[in-house]
């Protein structure tokens, strides 16, 4: 396994060819599915929960939503690994406000990690992408958010067009979230105990997940991609690509503040092939020192060092 010098992979296409963040599509729970899968469309954030029981919804099929890949196909999987030393902890300051707030201070605590994880090991919200092409968007799935007292897992996921990002509530009190980047927000309380809120972007872009009621640094961002062949770790690290054309494939793992690393696969039909990752922190750009020039050639800094040149 051989790292790329490119952070993120250019955030692996993530940026590239995205258009100004389009609205939201809510999905309802009871929303109708086309009998190939596809993801209904109910309508522009319209939550599911404002609507009444019972209520009909529009269904548009999403094109190619599960179109199958033709030809033999294989499954790669594996674990990604963060590996240290990891950058020491910058401290969040957490607002007297919430300061009594049930599980704001560990998740301050939390939030001042970068990589999520306080040692090197296993690590979540990573992305892996496999260059394989076929049309169609591929099987829907849906990943999932957990809402907590007062923060979020995972805080990153990667999603492809016809994806259901579901906001699951396992906290003690209602929250209301809110989509940063489409002017909208989810206009009901996420309520614990109740049915997640599923939606669906329909463009490419960078969606930040805040919380009115929870601190500023409370959140999750959600990265829709047009990548068909990808996956975001879960807490323990894997991930699994299915319905990958047999061949020899490049796979790319990268999480923000990592340098991007890179494996190659056999895929053989129907088999699973194994590819782990470790990725390695990104250096941190040190701002330059300033010293002056003397007779002997030399730049010092005012105490005296020497800078190299």
């Amino acid at each position: 396994m051989r790292q790329s010098n490119r952070l993120g992979v250019s955030l692996l296409l993530a940026v590239a060819s995205c258009r100004e963040p389009a609205p939201l599509t809510s999905v309802p729970n009871n929303a109708t599915r086309p009998a190939n899968g596809a993801v209904a469309d109910a309508g522009v954030l319209a939550d599911a929960a404002s609507a009444a029981d019972g209520a009909v919804f529009g269904v548009t099929q999403v094109p190619g939503g599960s179109a199958p890949v033709e030809g033999p196909t294989g499954t790669i999987e594996g674990i990604v690994r963060i590996e240290g030393p990891l950058p020491p902890a910058t401290p969040i300051e957490l607002p007297s406000t919430f300061a009594a707030k049930r599980g704001c201070a560990d998740a301050a605590r939390r939030y001042a990690q970068a990589f999520d994880v306080s040692s090197p090991g296993p690590i979540g919200g990573a992305l892996v992408s496999a260059e394989a092409r076929a049309p169609g968007l591929g099987p829907v799935v849906t990943r999932t958010i957990t809402v907590r007292d007062c923060d979020v897992a995972q805080r990153y996921i990667f999603a492809k067009e016809n994806d259901i990002i579901e906001l699951d509530s396992i906290a003690h009190d209602p929250h209301l979230p809110v989509v940063v980047g489409t002017g909208e927000s989810i206009n009901r309380l996420l309520i614990p105990g109740q049915n997640p809120r599923r939606l669906v972007f329909t463009s490419p872009g960078q969606y930040p997940i805040t919380f009115r009621d929870l601190p500023p640094f409370a959140g999750a961002m959600i990265y829709r991609l047009r990548q068909r062949f990808i996956d975001t770790t879960d807490v323990r690290g894997h991930y699994r690509i299915t319905d990958v054309p047999v061949g020899t494939v490049i796979v790319h793992a990268w999480i923000q503040g990592a340098v991007e690393s890179r494996g190659t696969a056999v895929v053989t039909a129907g088999q699973t092939t194994q590819l782990d990752f470790r990725l390695n922190p990104a250096p941190v750009a040190r701002p330059p020192v300033q010293g002056v020039r003397h007779n002997d050639g030399t730049v010092r800094t005012p105490t005296g060092q020497i800078i190299p040149q």
